[in-house]
């Protein structure tokens, strides 16, 4: 085993493991000569500019005080950034997909009733549903205009590519109201207030004057995308 020259105080010395490098000759010359080097390296003070913009916000970074000059203004500024760094990368999107789809469907209920808390107490007022119906318009709005291509999707998908939304003409309409009463077509008792698709459109139903009775906004409501057989159970 060949000997080594201490890095501390230049004393040769054999290695006491083979294999292994050794630099120092005793734990004391390791403690030593590390902590000159930190003292050595230690050029700031707490709060100096150091010259640079946070890669966050933009804002002067300054040294904290602690371990080596850091590259944020602050912890939220690294926070931040890493978590749009992770968001941006394709495979954490199907990850993050994924775990809030199995969330939502592990607390179903409870996200339903938190959606029904809040909904209850923004539309208690006349104000309260304005402002709701107009949130609501905002909202798809701007979903419209960042996904113009699954827009139109959408569009082709409850319309039909041929325009079959004038198949219905105002007359048969008014025909098909008149042949239930004005009543609604699934209790019989509630005057009408929607237009309701028997079969939904989103599984598969056409929007024709076969595919369409008058409901009351309870039963529309909670038959939603459901079948006949699926809602009666």
């Amino acid at each position: 085993m060949s000997d080594t020259t201490c890095s501390r105080c230049g004393v040769t010395f054999v290695p006491r493991k083979a294999g292994k490098p050794q630099r120092f000759c005793s734990a004391e010359c390791r403690k030593t000569f590390h902590n000159n080097n930190r003292k050595s390296r230690a050029t700031f003070h707490v709060g100096q500019d150091l010259g640079r913009a946070c890669p966050e916000c933009g804002r002067s970074v300054q040294y904290g005080g602690r371990g080596r000059p850091p590259r944020f203004c602050s912890p939220p500024c690294a926070t931040r950034h890493g978590n749009r760094e992770w968001r941006n990368n394709p495979e954490n999107q199907l990850v993050r997909r994924a775990y809030m789809r199995q969330f939502y469907l592990d607390h179903q209920d409870e996200q339903k009733a938190a959606s029904r808390a809040r909904y209850a107490a923004g539309t208690s007022t006349p104000e309260g549903r304005a402002a709701y119906r107009q949130a609501g318009r905002v909202r798809i709005k701007s979903w419209r205009q960042a996904n113009p291509l699954r827009a139109k999707e959408s569009f082709y998908r409850w319309y039909g590519v041929s325009g079959e939304r004038h198949n219905v003409l105002p007359r048969d309409l008014r025909r098909l109201v008149h042949r239930y009463r004005g009543k609604c077509a699934y209790c019989q008792i509630n005057d009408w207030e929607h237009l309701d698709h028997v079969v939904p459109r989103s599984r598969g139903g056409g929007h024709s004057i076969g595919n369409l009775v008058p409901a009351c906004a309870s039963c529309n409501m909670s038959k939603s995308a459901h079948l006949l057989v699926e809602w009666a159970q």
